[in-house]
């Protein structure tokens, strides 16, 4: 996980997805996709309830990806 955050330092990142998630186990399938994709990071939006559930789940089962919170 540090070699992913410090390669993030050293290039561009063309997108910052922004997820908003109704319940917390959809971030799998996105957050697999994006990385799959060569998308190593993402924001989850606190917008509804399962916003922190969901970067819970997301930083034990996705360590390949960078995960930020936002509104």
């Amino acid at each position: 996980m540090q070699e992913i955050i410090a390669s993030l330092g050293t290039r561009a990142l063309p997108v910052l997805p922004v997820v908003q998630v109704q319940k917390a186990e959809e971030i799998f399938p996105i957050g697999e996709a994006l990385a799959t994709g060569g998308i190593h990071a993402l924001e989850i939006t606190l917008r509804t309830e399962a916003g922190l559930e969901a970067i819970a789940l997301a930083k034990k089962r996705l360590p390949e990806v960078v995960i930020c919170a936002g509104t």
